[in-house]
Formats: C-alpha cells, sequence, structure tokens
C-alpha cells in the first residue's frame, strides 16, 4: 500500500483509505460526487453492498470489471456451476481481449 501511495502521489493523485463496511464507506465517500465507480463483484455479499451504494448514493453508480479478463456476463449469462463449464466460454472470447499493449509515452512524473 505504502509503494501504491507513493506512485499515486507523484502524479498528483490523493489516496484515501477508510475502514467500515463497503457500502457505507462508499456512500459516505461519494456523498458529494457525481459518480460513484465500483469493481464489479458476482458473489452474493458484494452484489448486496453494490446494490445498496446504488439505491442510497444520491449519483450515478456504475461498475466495471477489474479482475477478469473476460467479462463474466459476456461469456456466460447464466451462473455456473464449475469452472469446466466457464473454462470454455471465456476461452471463446480470448482473442477478442488478450491483446499486446503498444509502448506509449512514458509519464515524466514516474521517471
Amino acid at each position: 500500500m505504502k509503494d501504491v501511495q507513493e506512485d499515486l502521489e507523484r502524479r498528483g493523485i490523493k489516496m484515501v483509505v477508510r475502514k467500515g463496511s463497503p457500502d457505507e464507506v462508499a456512500i459516505d465517500a461519494g456523498k458529494d460526487a457525481s459518480l460513484v465507480v465500483t469493481d464489479r463483484g458476482y458473489m452474493r455479499p458484494q452484489k448486496m453492498w453494490r446494490e445498496k451504494v446504488a439505491r442510497e448514493a444520491g449519483c450515478l453508480v456504475t461498475q466495471v470489471e477489474s479482475d477478469v479478463v473476460v467479462p463474466v456476463g459476456l461469456a456466460s449469462e447464466k451462473p455456473e456451476t464449475a469452472a469446466r463449464t466457464l473454462r470454455p466460454r471465456i476461452q471463446e472470447y480470448l482473442d477478442d481481449f488478450l491483446v499486446g499493449l503498444t509502448p506509449t509515452k512514458r509519464n515524466p512524473n514516474d521517471m
């Protein structure tokens, strides 16, 4: 976390860490926001706190896929009971999502 904080600081981004339940922290942190962005979660507790945030935030709430290669909703519209049934569906889309990275101009603050 210290490394992340230092990297963000060099880029002029403030890092805030709060202790509490995810829904209450997100609602409080976004009380003056025009948009709250969360990562997408598929487990029941994750869905529940995100739904609460969407109801109570007072602004637009959107979710982004943050820890998958292929969006799960694209690979399968129904809950899969085993990885062996989901893997072939994911593999259908891998070529669309696994792309080579093109070098870009480096941020001078990273040097």
